[in-house]
């Protein structure tokens, strides 16, 4: 009971500093659109709902990452403002994909009756991080050709942000590998 009302209060204070933003974006001359306004509620709902049955750490991880990403990037347009805004989201990315990917490694190993088996969770994360932040870049592209969302400036800009995705991934990777063999000598100590 007490992590679903975490999770609900985190949702309201996500949505809180949205509407704080929107605020700010009509009151003020912050260059920004309708249409990203209302794209930083369903991404922020969206994301609420993907990550609701995952653990409670990884769900408030997801809705920091879209706060940042949607909510300051698209809403109050920080990604034009801030000159490296968008690669460091996009590092961040990798790094809450990764994490997804570990998660759901371990759930279908778990329902597979199969044993844990870390060097194929971290294989599967990485990949997983990496599929998304393809995917995320063929979304941006597609957007821009059919509505002209305005996304992406440049082909370097999606090869830039597939690099910082990849980057943070193998980031989280190298975290894991160093967490799975510290915990592997702390039990053959105490073994």
């Amino acid at each position: 009971m007490k992590e679903k009302r975490i999770r609900i209060y985190t949702l309201l204070l996500a949505l809180a500093a949205n509407i704080l933003c929107t605020v700010l974006v009509y009151a003020f001359p912050i260059e920004s659109s309708a249409m990203k306004v209302w794209g930083s509620y369903a991404a922020v709902l969206l994301v609420a709902v993907a990550a609701w049955r995952f653990p409670t750490k990884f769900y408030l991880a997801a809705m920091a990452f879209v706060f940042f990403a949607s909510t300051l990037g698209s809403c109050v347009n920080l990604y034009r403002h801030v000159s490296f805004y968008d690669l460091f989201v996009h590092y961040v990315s990798g790094i809450v994909l990764a994490e997804g990917g570990y998660i759901l490694a371990s759930a279908l190993m778990k329902r597979r009756a199969l044993p844990e088996d870390h060097c194929l969770q971290l294989l599967f994360a990485l990949c997983f991080s990496c599929a998304c932040a393809g995917f995320w870049e063929i979304y941006e592209y597609t957007a821009d050709w059919l509505v002209g969302a305005q996304m992406q400036g440049s082909k370097g800009n999606i090869m830039g942000d597939l690099i910082c995705g990849v980057l943070g991934a193998l980031s989280d990777g190298a975290i894991f590998a160093l967490r799975q063999r510290l915990s592997k000598r702390k039990l053959k100590q105490i073994g």
